[in-house]
């Protein structure tokens, strides 16, 4: 995990699911992300990189903590990060 920038924005997938935000410190344990959301992908991963368009955000209110044991990829963000939720409360209820 030591190749990731601080200060820079990412899209981080792990086996508990994706997240967003900006590396504040990377340790050989653990990241620490700032402006951090939990986010769904929805379409294909290309098109959300190409866009930044992301179905689902649920931001949370201070940094976050993820455990380097627990991340698959992480790939640069190049939009302006996610801080508004989006897709939580409007989802319809299937039944």
């Amino acid at each position: 995990m030591q190749s990731l920038k601080i200060g820079q924005g990412y899209l981080i997938r792990t086996t508990e699911g994706p997240y967003t935000g900006r590396v504040r410190s990377v340790s050989f344990t653990d990241v620490v992300l700032s402006e951090a959301a939990s986010v769904s992908l929805g379409p294909p991963l290309h098109e959300v990189l190409r866009t930044g368009n992301l179905p689902r955000v649920d931001p949370f209110p201070d940094e976050v903590t993820i455990s380097a044991a627990i991340i698959i990829d992480a790939t640069p963000w190049q939009h302006e990060l996610p801080r508004e939720p989006k897709g939580l409360l409007d989802e319809e209820i299937p039944f």
